[in-house]
């Protein structure tokens, strides 16, 4: 939110932020996604990544991938995983990178086996 007010009071950007002015132009991204498989045991999860019209979905348990192309097929009804193998293996080294770089996020069960606090 820093770089969006500092933007609007005309003011410089911070060094080193890593938010965007939300009110100019906002580039282009990945948009990473991390979700329990499902509602009942949410100790393992699935992952996605959105980068532009592509969206992949894998599943850690299932090692499970599904590729969408979201301007042809919005409602993410044909898998294309088989037939746009190298567009996978770069989503899937996007998503990969993000891992490496980013703390998953915990169940909340196992935090407070933990000890953790929220």
């Amino acid at each position: 939110i820093a770089p969006t007010v500092l933007a609007y009071l005309g003011q410089p950007a911070m060094p080193g932020a890593e938010g965007v002015d939300l009110l100019g132009e906002v580039p282009a991204r990945p948009i990473f996604v991390e979700t329990p498989r499902n509602g009942v045991d949410v100790t393992f999860f699935a992952y996605a990544v959105t980068d532009g019209r592509w969206r992949l979905i894998y599943d850690v348990v299932g090692n499970t991938t599904e590729l969408y192309d979201l301007e042809a097929d919005p409602g993410e009804l044909r898998n294309l995983a088989d037939r746009e193998p190298a567009r996978v293996a770069e989503l899937r080294a996007t998503l990969a990178r993000w891992l490496d770089t980013t703390g998953s996020v915990r169940p909340y069960e196992a935090a407070d086996d933990e000890g953790g606090d929220h």
